[in-house]
């Protein structure tokens, strides 16, 4: 009875730890809670929220908020988290799960799963 008990426990346990974000389909973030800083910007490299561009083959895009750059690498979700990793710059970045929709960033970003 005891073993049946422990058994019962531990198989819960692992059922509660699954994903809280499944990519079926390629999912794009742009952050929400942005604010353009006030004074002169530079036209050309330009500043805009951050955005997340995560494909169903495990390739990830970061959008970091400033002009034109877009960093190219991989992803990983674990329970509650997304890591994605640079490979062109060698960084990697973890963005909390929020929900299947939310995503917190690093540094207080809040990114919401846009339609496309």
């Amino acid at each position: 009875m005891k073993s049946s008990l422990v058994y019962l426990l531990v198989c819960i346990a692992l059922l509660s730890c699954s994903k809280a974000l499944d990519v079926e389909k390629d999912m794009y973030f742009k952050q929400v809670n942005w604010v353009e800083p006030p004074g002169e910007r530079d036209p050309i490299a330009g500043v805009a929220p951050m955005h997340l561009e995560l494909r169903t083959d495990g390739r990830a895009f970061l959008y970091p908020g400033s002009g034109d750059i877009v960093w190219d690498g991989s992803y990983k979700v674990t329970t509650k988290k997304i890591k994605v990793t640079l490979k062109s710059i060698d960084r990697s970045y973890e963005f909390n799960v929020k929900s299947s929709t939310e995503l917190k960033g690093p540094n207080g970003e809040l990114l919401h799963l846009e339609d496309r």
